[in-house]
């Protein structure tokens, strides 16, 4: 039979054991608790920046949408002859305006009924989005060019329709650096062209407010005291 003191050595041992295992398994869950403490702590920062970075990319739009609701306000006349449209989508505040009020056929100048609709644009785009940049295109159907030896095809019409807009609105207080004209012609169309009235719909100009905003190292230039 093993002997009192052989027994006090064993126990010792094993007590020895179970406390140094013990001790081991308390530091590798300390450790692991600290692990996922980090990661948590980290997760959280993520979460804060994406809701940052969301909050950002919403204010754009929202000034947009503030834009859309004064401009439906103000514009009450034109939208209802179907002479203007407004919509909202992804690249932006898109305000179409039909050529059968801006120009004569083949012509470029902007007709005096047109400027009370564009004047009042300018006016609500200073106001509610003073720094968003802006894109006018022009676009055309896709019959030839009747009344004018100007221009040889519908590209050169619609750009120049595009850039007297643009001018126009310089002229009103919309600062050039926010501004760029562009021609597609016929080719993007949004009816048929099929149909008398689905080429009056394609014969048009959209200004495009986007939520991109001037570039901070471009600063727009103030009209020179007279």
């Amino acid at each position: 039979m093993m002997s009192t003191h052989k027994r006090k050595v064993l126990f010792s041992v094993i007590f020895l054991l179970f406390v140094t295992t013990g001790c081991a398994t308390s530091k590798a869950l300390r450790s692991q608790v600290e692990e996922q403490s980090r990661v948590i702590a980290n997760l959280n920062t993520t979460i804060e920046q994406l809701n940052f970075q969301l909050e950002e990319l919403c204010k754009p739009k929202e000034a947009l949408l503030e834009t859309k609701i004064e401009l439906e306000h103000k514009l009450k006349k034109e939208l209802s002859q179907r002479d203007l449209k407004v919509y909202l989508q992804e690249r932006g505040l898109i305000i179409i305006v039909s050529n059968k009020i801006l120009f004569d056929p083949g012509q470029v100048l902007i007709k005096p009924q047109a400027k009370e609709g564009l004047n009042k644009i300018a006016e609500i785009i200073n106001k509610t989005c003073p720094n968003n940049l802006i894109s006018v295109e022009g676009y055309t159907d896709n019959k030839p060019i009747k009344y004018s030896t100007k221009y040889p095809s519908n590209w050169e019409l619609s750009a120049c329709r595009a850039t007297e807009v643009v001018r126009y609105l310089i002229k009103q207080g919309v600062s050039p650096e926010r501004l760029s004209a562009v021609g597609y012609g016929e080719y993007r169309p949004i009816d048929t062209n099929d149909t008398p009235q689905g080429r009056a719909n394609n014969r048009r100009v959209e200004i495009v407010i986007s939520p991109k905003t001037l570039p901070s190292f471009v600063e727009p230039k103030k009209e020179e005291e007279k």
